[in-house]
């Protein structure tokens, strides 16, 4: 009897995603439409149905935005490689595309991640756009789009680690209020943000 009940109260937590063994579903409701450069792009969640496009995004990635991404360049990535980055899990990790449509489907044109140390204060972000969309300000609508997640996650820092000549990102960091500190070896930079501190006005 106490077996039954114990694993009863089991399926309806994890019925109701409040059981540690829950996985957290799709979550629909964070995405997104928004007007660049007289162009439609959706921003929205990354999920598994994903991973063909995205194995295309990256193929598509100047070699220059990889080595300031991924730290090297590749050709395509392994299929484990690719399925770690579509099948995530929300709970730990966040990872918003930006998509718009085609005749045939639809084409990834900019990715931001966030990944949440296992404290939950803070997290590291990354982001990779393709050429043809960069200056269009989607960097920016990526990066404040995982910030105002960041914040209503409760992740306290959000930081990233640039390379020091990727002025543009340096420059979107600096316009967002992100905290710039260059590392011993001068090659890599750290910009950070307290995403709880109060701002007035809010600016995000």
């Amino acid at each position: 009897m106490l077996v039954a009940a114990a694993r009863a109260r089991i399926g309806a937590a994890i019925a109701s995603g409040t059981g540690r063994f829950a996985i957290r579903p799709y979550p629909k409701e964070l995405e997104e439409s928004i007007e660049l450069a007289g162009e439609r792009v959706v921003l929205r969640p990354i999920r598994g149905e994903d991973s063909a496009e995205h194995d295309a995004f990256l193929e598509g990635i100047d070699p220059q935005s990889l080595r300031f991404r991924f730290g090297r360049e590749f050709r395509s990535l392994p299929r484990s490689e690719l399925a770690r980055m579509t099948q995530i899990d929300y709970e730990r990790e966040m990872a918003f595309i930006a998509t718009v449509e085609r005749a045939d489907g639809y084409e990834t044109v900019g990715e931001v991640r966030m990944n949440a140390e296992p404290d939950g204060a803070r997290a590291e972000f990354a982001i990779v756009m393709r050429a043809d969309f960069q200056g269009k300000e989607l960097g920016r609508a990526l990066l404040e789009k995982m910030i105002r997640f960041g914040r209503k996650r409760g992740i306290r820092i959000l930081y990233g680690l640039v390379n020091g000549s990727n002025e543009r990102m340096l420059g979107l960091a600096r316009r967002l209020g992100f905290q710039l500190e260059g590392t011993p070896d001068a090659r890599t930079v750290v910009v950070s943000l307290d995403l709880q501190r109060r701002l007035d006005p809010p600016w995000v």
